[in-house]
């Protein structure tokens, strides 16, 4: 079996975001000036959180009007910078979506989809002339195929599952698709050679033990590599359930044409 691996080397774009609470965005204020703040969330199923973001707009009681625009960020900066920060204001007020309010209400929840790619929303609050803006940043992943693979990662079964492995240039990452049958992919960073790096220090499978429950897989950056020779990505880590834990153990990653 034979494979040709090239090595990518792509910026990355750091999304910019606030990490909230749910219950954050329900406090008036007592600003005199019409006010906006932009809270965001993770998009939960049915929601793709790749490419989909939830949005709360919390607003003072001195709006009387609130407009949002997503635009892709080199052309939000783009208009900004022909129109200047106060005629963007107007822009997104006469090209964007008006928010709708309940009865009472100084919040408001919109999901927006299909993002690709590095995506500014900004929001303006209106009271007669004046206008405040605010905006916040969503990168959309946009995974593409890479190669084919045999994953062999449930190491209580021994089970193997058809499946890919992705690369996604603006986050720099791959990820084997669904190694588990459950959903659950594994993104890791990877130098093109013997280097493999995990971001998230456990990954829960949602595979379920028939006798402990929900197994969870904890890998080890500085144990798991490329092998090169068997052209396959070995992956260690501790395997764990809420009991305790199994061990430490290798699955297997293979890469074929």
């Amino acid at each position: 079996m034979k494979s040709t691996i090239y090595k990518l080397m792509m910026m990355l774009t750091v999304a910019l975001f606030i990490a909230c609470s749910e219950d954050e965005g329900t406090d008036a204020g007592s600003d005199a000036m019409p006010m906006v703040t932009i809270y965001q969330y993770t998009a939960e199923s049915p929601y793709n959180a790749d490419n989909d973001t939830k949005l709360r707009f919390a607003v003072n009681n001195k709006v009387e009007s609130l407009y949002y625009l997503s635009e892709e960020t080199t052309e939000q900066e783009a208009h900004i910078a022909s129109l200047g920060e106060n005629g963007y204001k107007d822009y997104v007020i006469q090209n964007g979506t008006k928010v709708e309010f309940a009865n009472g209400e100084l919040n408001a929840d919109v999901v927006l989809t299909g993002m690709l790619g590095s995506y500014t929303i900004t929001a303006v609050a209106v009271k007669g002339s004046t206008k405040n803006m605010a905006s916040t940043t969503f990168v959309g992943i946009d995974w593409m195929d890479f190669k084919p693979v045999l994953a062999q990662m449930n190491i209580f079964t021994g089970e193997t599952i058809e499946t890919k492995l992705q690369y996604a240039s603006i986050i720099d990452r791959y990820r084997v698709v669904d190694p588990w049958g459950t959903g659950v992919s594994i993104i890791f960073a990877w130098d093109g050679g013997r280097n493999v790096v995990f971001d998230n220090s456990s990954i829960a499978t949602g595979w379920m033990h028939p006798n402990y429950g929900e197994v969870t897989f904890k890998p080890s950056s500085g144990n798991s590599y490329y092998w090169a020779e068997e052209e396959a990505f070995v992956f260690t880590g501790e395997w764990t359930v809420a009991a305790g834990t199994f061990g430490t153990y290798s699955g297997y990653v293979i890469l074929y044409d």
